[in-house]
């Protein structure tokens, strides 16, 4: 069984990398910090990202490791 990229982990990955930050990205999307915080906290595993917000912060942050992990994935 080969690995598949995560694509959460790797739009996480974009965000924290971004000049907006976590905090300035959930904003975009009409989310408070707190609350994307702790769509990304493991120790909060009830609280996920849907679908929309992942692709509103992927593009809200140009991210094509997102994309790539997608398509990787499937």
């Amino acid at each position: 069984m080969s690995h598949k990229p995560d694509p959460v982990e790797a739009l996480h990955a974009d965000l924290l990398s971004s000049k907006e930050g976590i905090a300035g990205c959930a904003r975009l999307i009409g989310r408070s910090p707190q609350v994307l915080y702790n769509k990304f906290s493991d120790s909060m595993p009830g609280n996920e990202l849907t679908g929309r917000e992942e692709r509103a912060l992927a593009d809200a942050v140009g991210s094509v490791k997102y994309i790539q992990a997608c398509c990787a994935y499937f």
